[in-house]
């Protein structure tokens, strides 16, 4: 809205906005999410289009931007977009350039804002659509990758809006009328103006919406707290009719209607909504100035309850409705029927009914309710096995999915997607299950309020653990791993309530794909691959590449489904068949996350995790950093026992007793992890016969990590690692950290699982307790503590390390003022044994707290395709020179991003959990990785590199040089 006289605000450097602008304009700032904001791009200095060349109009605006579309700062600013055009016939060129053009809402023209010059991509049908945020910034820069921001904003009420050319002559000029919340004005494809169907900011635009057509906005979704039976449900809904070009109508002349269900009736009832009347701010603090009305329905308890109506468990879900009495209606939840995802759409709004208010104990558990509602036909059908006898390899793709209804801390979810999942775990009586919201958000409330978004989940059922029952071995390892600073998926306990009755207890397990890539701030582009077949999945070399898909499944949507090439490559180098690399050492110094892999060996070891060396994990490929990494998956083998509480352990499954199991070298191919146990020889005989079709099948000896057995066979990296397992031993397991875990997990689900003992034969969890406490995790700390440790019977692990005597220094350090060269600060470890530098600091700064409050860059831009661009993908330059840089990925150019790389505040680098330095060795920390890594390797050399370091290389004097403080800020160096 129009705010004259304020003051500018500078532009954020993180990007997020609509992903579809992204493909439509091709140019892309970084963010810290992933996100993307749609520029247009073009080399500075470039010429200005004529005039008489180009169409340059008006196409669409938004002046009331709800959130629509949101800018770099993650603000929603108003918005106008041109449509821009050749003139003349023939082949249109591949770009234009607006340099010299203008907009302006001052009628007058006495204040313009021009458009710099920058090369506009056009699309395949010869147009372009350039979005401007008419925020009043004035962000003019002729960067590459940067948003643009006009020097004014809009008014709501509608107002003049012109395009000048480099004469200052008007070419388009429009007035639109006066504007509702997150809904556009513009033309449609016959010229014609209006208000629009639904904004399309970097897109062709939509139909034009029909004088006196209601729009609905902010309708009631869900209810909470959830009602009782004896509650009325309010519900309420703001409505606007569209009127006559500037001109508005009275919205109180619609007819609004809620009807509503309970459970899965036919029957629907209605009811009317009334005009709230008032001042109410329901609607925006400026009410029915704004165009839109309160409305207010009321769902009265004895309408839906009693015999016939909602009992205590129930779900009464309702929509609304809007007519105006000519034909024209809206509704919401809205039934979009041109989407493509149309049939994932909710149906309704709704919440769950629960009992009378003298019963609602349940409110305050410490373990929240998830409401679950499904039709009995599709229970029937998602609860039944898949398959009679293991291995149950059932397609998931033909397996039956259910749509449901889900109630959880306050949020109602329609028409999601479920079904089963797991392998083995598709014949237990107690299902594992997936539950997909495609596409839409599914917020969970961690303890300490942390918030997280998913699109998917999975609900763990806690059925089958290596010992007695505990129902929690997957959350405590989650904890565990992320204290320690491992990338990982969060858990949270909930007790299912499926159609009004308990179900059990089930944890929700976050999804491993895009959005947890983001989270933990990794490029969620990059490519994620899921280990699913057992004994093929170890990443071993003999499955060709063309059936790379038959053995790993794809955990993130990528631009080439059938490229497998990079996860082939990864086996290949594994094995030592890369001819680029003198060997696997070599290979993984260049493409391998180092400490990210070293920590997770250390953790799964620690924690005695017997189920990973052929599945339940994930490797990812950054494909900006060109690294490997591996996120552990399915946790529920964790600390293992092989005997019943206060029993003789197994003679097969000895995982807690024997060297097979409880070594901490275990994955590697003198520790291989034996198949599943046998369920019957005819069985038996027809997994063995069936699975020789699948390429890559690893006999008992060989079921061993390929990954693991390459990084324990690499010397230096050996050494890392038990360093890092010591740390951690140290840390956690000579200590009551899990213990404590333990504890805290019993008090909050110890009477749930009694229920859910008593309704699925799962185990008692006080036996389950007692194991843990008494026997599995003394054990434990024995062997590392003991056998393990320097000293004992086999003595793989080394000393503690002493704060006072793990020391480094810094050997060299060249840090280029003019960034003409990479920067290179090697941290050198004099002693004959490694140093643990997980979480330590190397900084400039006098001040290590103030460093390590300085943000750090991530390590990524988005992926970029070159339209005639003006560089090349065979550039490689470094991560700030975003006016030519480039990274080639296999026909797809990286453009640089200025602020991938901070630039401001002291030099300083954190170095991440799991970073060891191996005894009289050297680390390098550098400003690109890749491009280091690479000039290192043009002179046959590697080196173990990270980065990139922050901040102003200007700040660098040699007299200061760097200071190395440890994790508890003691300066050592």
């Amino acid at each position: 809205m129009k705010m004259r006289g304020l003051r500018r605000f500078l532009a954020a450097a993180i990007a997020l906005t609509l992903p579809i602008l992204l493909l439509l304009l091709g140019e892309a700032s970084c963010d810290a999410g992933g996100a993307a904001t749609v520029v247009v791009s073009a080399p500075p200095n470039a010429p200005s289009s004529s005039s008489s060349s180009l169409s340059v109009t008006v196409n669409e605006v938004m002046a009331r931007n709800g959130g629509t579309l949101r800018d770099e700062s993650g603000s929603s600013p108003d918005w106008i977009e041109l449509l821009v055009k050749p003139r003349g016939g023939g082949a249109a060129p591949p770009s234009v350039n607006l340099g010299g053009y203008a907009v302006t809402d001052d009628p007058e023209h006495k204040e313009v804002w021009a458009l710099p010059d920058r090369e506009v991509p056009l699309t395949r049908g010869g147009v372009a659509h350039v979005v401007i945020f008419a925020s009043g910034r004035n962000a003019t820069t002729t960067a590459a990758a940067a948003p643009l921001h006009a020097s004014f904003k809009l008014s709501d009420g509608g107002e003049y809006l012109a395009v000048l050319d480099a004469e200052g002559q008007v070419v388009d000029s429009v007035t639109f009328s006066s504007q509702y919340e997150d809904v556009s004005w513009g033309r449609d494809s016959a010229g014609s103006a209006g208000h629009l169907s639904r904004p399309t900011p970097g897109a062709r635009n939509s139909a034009l919406v029909a004088e006196g057509t209601p729009l609905l906005k902010r309708v009631t979704k869900s209810v909470s707290p959830p009602p009782t039976i004896e509650d009325d449900i309010t519900v309420r809904a703001c409505l606007a009719v569209l009127g006559e070009e500037g001109r508005e109508r009275d919205p109180s002349s619609a007819k609004v209607e809620l009807r509503y269900k309970v459970n899965f009736e036919r029957k629907e009832y209605a009811v009317r909504m009334e005009p709230a009347g008032g001042n109410g701010t329901y609607c925006g603090k400026s009410g029915e100035a704004t165009g839109y009305q309160e409305y207010v329905g009321v769902l009265r308890h004895k309408g839906f309850s009693g015999a016939a109506g909602a009992h205590p468990g129930d779900m009464v879900r309702w929509y609304v409705t809007a007519e105006n009495g000519i034909g024209a209606s809206a509704r919401s939840p809205a039934l979009d029927v041109v989407a493509e995802s149309s049939a994932d759409l909710p149906r309704y709004h709704g919440t769950v009914v629960l009992g009378a208010k003298s019963t609602l104990a349940d409110l305050t558990s410490q373990v929240d309710k998830l409401y679950w509602f499904i039709q009995e036909k599709d229970k029937w059908a998602i609860e039944k096995s898949q398959c009679s006898a293991f291995p149950c390899l059932a397609d998931k793709d033909g397996a039956h999915e259910a749509r449901c209804s889900i109630y959880f801390q306050g949020r109602f979810y329609d028409n999601v997607k479920m079904r089963q999942r797991g392998i083995s775990a598709l014949l237990w009586p107690k299902k594992k299950f997936k539950v997909d919201f495609k596409g839409a958000n599914f917020k969970i409330k961690l303890p300490g309020d942390e918030d997280i978004s998913v699109e998917e989940f999975n609900l763990q059922s806690h059925w089958e653990e290596p010992g007695e029952e505990t129902y929690m071995r997957e959350n405590i390892a989650s904890d565990f791993f992320k204290d320690a600073g491992l990338p990982v998926f969060e858990t949270l306990h909930v007790e299912v309530v499926q159609n009004g009755r308990f179900y059990g207890l089930y944890s929700i397990v976050e999804q491993i794909d895009e959005n947890f890539l983001k989270r933990i701030g990794y490029n969620p582009k990059g490519h994620l691959y899921k280990a699913f077949s057992g004994t093929a999945s170890n990443l071993n070399d003999r499955v060709p590449e063309r059936l790379m898909d038959k053995v790993y499944r794809r955990g993130n949507r990528v631009e080439d489904e059938d490229d497998w090439s990079d996860l082939h490559a990864l086996t290949q180098s594994l094995a030592g068949k890369n001819r680029k690399y003198s060997g696997v050492e070599e290979y993984l110094y260049n493409h391998a996350n180092i400490p990210e892999l070293v920590n997770e060996l250390a953790l799964q070891a620690a924690i005695l995790n017997q189920d990973r060396c052929t599945k339940n994990y994930y490797v990812y490929y950054d494909t900006d950093m060109e690294e490997w990494s591996r996120f552990p998956w399915d946790l529920e083998a964790v600390m293992g026992i092989s005997s019943a509480l206060g029993g003789v352990p197994a003679p097969d499954y000895c995982m807690l007793v024997c060297p097979q199991f409880n070594s901490p070298l275990y994955c590697d191919s003198d520790h291989p992890q034996d198949p599943l146990p046998n369920y019957g020889s005819p069985q038996a005989k027809h997994y063995v016969r069936k699975a020789t079709v699948v390429p890559g099948l690893e006999t008992p000896e060989k079921n061993y990590n390929h990954l693991t057995d390459a990084l324990l066979d690499t010397p230096s990296i050996r050494e890392m690692y038990l360093r890092r397992l010591k740390t951690i031993v140290d840390k956690y397991l000579a200590t009551d950290y899990l213990k404590d875990r333990v504890n805290h997990y019993y008090g909050q689900i110890k009477e749930i699982a009694k229920k859910d003992d008593s309704k699925w034969g799962t185990g008692d969890i006080w036996e389950g307790y007692e194991q843990l406490l008494k026997e599995q995790l003394p054990q434990r700390k024995q062997q590392l503590m003991s056998m393990y440790a320097a000293g004992g019977p086999e003595p793989l692990l080394p000393e503690s390390q002493d704060p006072s005597k793990a020391t480094v220094e810094i050997k060299n350090a060249y840090v280029p003022a003019n960034g003409e060269y990479m920067t290179s600060i090697e941290v050198h470890n004099p002693h004959d044994f490694a140093v643990d530098v997980s979480g330590w600091v190397v900084t400039n700064s006098k001040n290590v707290t103030s460093a390590r409050q300085y943000p750090k860059s991530k390590s990524y831009c988005s992926d970029v395709e070159p339209k005639q661009s003006d560089y090349s993908c065979k550039d490689i330059v470094a991560w700030g020179s975003c006016e030519q840089g480039s990274v080639k990925k296999k026909g797809i150019c990286r453009k640089s991003c200025g602020d991938c790389r901070l630039r401001s505040g002291p030099l300083r680098f954190t170095l991440a959990a799991g970073t060891v330095i191996p005894s009289k060795s050297s680390l390098f920390i550098t400003d690109d990785v890749v491009a280091y890594r690479k000039s290192l390797r043009q002179h046959n050399m590697f080196q173990h590199a990270v980065g990139p370091v922050d901040g102003d290389l200007k700040t660098y004097s040699k007299k200061d040089g760097f200071a190395v403080y440890n994790d508890l800020n003691q300066k050592v160096f």
